[in-house]
């Protein structure tokens, strides 16, 4: 592109665009200078032809950019808790740890002192007893070898007043035995002096069938069909503690016969 340029109705040129900004940097044009170039339409001021730089010019305006609020950051909620580091996660691990040692070292001291007053109660109050057979107030007699049985047979058992062998009486051939007919009067005539609704020793009432059926003391006194079994058969046939006792009016052998036979026979009490 050539330039021409005018000043004062003088003209000069042509010139390349490098060379009228060239000019302007030193001064040796003016921004005011007409220019003028094939394809301009009239002579037109250098401050107005495109590429064309004035020095000490302003630079254009920056267009003002509108600054965007920023959003709005969402609020924590109150029942979040924050996220622990890594370093506060070690220490809170290091805190319980030390925590349940010391829990554990408090157990088993406590275990301890437990066994250690265990112990001492069994020295002071259990073993003294032992040792002196008594149980511990001291009243007994020691125990020595001779304390111990010889051999391994058990000891016979205690008595209790009453010998359990005793002979039942023959009741082969017996005919049946009826409760109303022959039974109820030997108990009435022999048994329920003690035995009744006055006097009920052993809380037995012998005075009717519903008594016998309950029993002594809420015991049985017989087993139906198995008179070697019945305690109402043994009583009667003890020899050393009969009963009734020694001092009341004793059962007949022809009696106690007929109570055997009728246990034996599965001591009915319909007829």
């Amino acid at each position: 592109m050539q330039i021409f340029i005018n000043r004062d109705g003088q003209q000069f040129g042509p010139f390349t665009l490098d060379q009228v900004n060239q000019g302007l940097a030193t001064g040796q044009l003016l921004p005011t200078d007409f220019a003028f170039f094939e394809g301009l339409a009239q002579w037109t001021p250098l401050n107005q032809i495109q590429g064309v730089i004035i020095p000490g010019a302003l630079a254009p305006m920056a267009v003002p950019v509108e600054e965007q609020p920023a959003a709005a950051q969402p609020e924590a909620q109150p029942d979040e808790e924050p996220v622990a580091d890594g370093e506060t996660v070690a220490a809170e691990a290091e805190s319980l740890a030390e925590g349940t040692a010391k829990k554990k070292k408090i157990l088993m001291i406590a275990g301890i002192a437990i066994g250690v007053t265990a112990l001492a109660f069994v020295l002071l109050y259990v073993w003294p007893g032992f040792l002196k057979g008594d149980g511990g107030d001291g009243a007994g007699a020691a125990l020595t070898p001779s304390s111990y049985p010889s051999s391994n047979t058990p000891p016979p058992p205690p008595d209790d007043g009453g010998s359990t062998d005793v002979s039942l009486p023959d009741i082969s051939g017996m005919e049946s035995v009826s409760y109303f007919g022959d039974i109820k009067p030997i108990l009435e005539a022999k048994c329920v002096s003690c035995h009744g609704k006055e006097t009920t020793k052993a809380k037995l009432d012998l005075s009717d069938e519903q008594g016998l059926a309950a029993g002594a003391d809420g015991e049985p006194v017989y087993v139906a069909g198995k008179p070697e079994e019945s305690e109402f058969v043994l009583r009667i046939m003890d020899v050393d503690d009969p009963m009734p006792p020694d001092d009341e009016e004793p059962l007949t052998d022809d009696e106690k016969k007929k109570i055997v036979a009728w246990i034996s026979q599965g001591a009915p009490t319909d007829k």
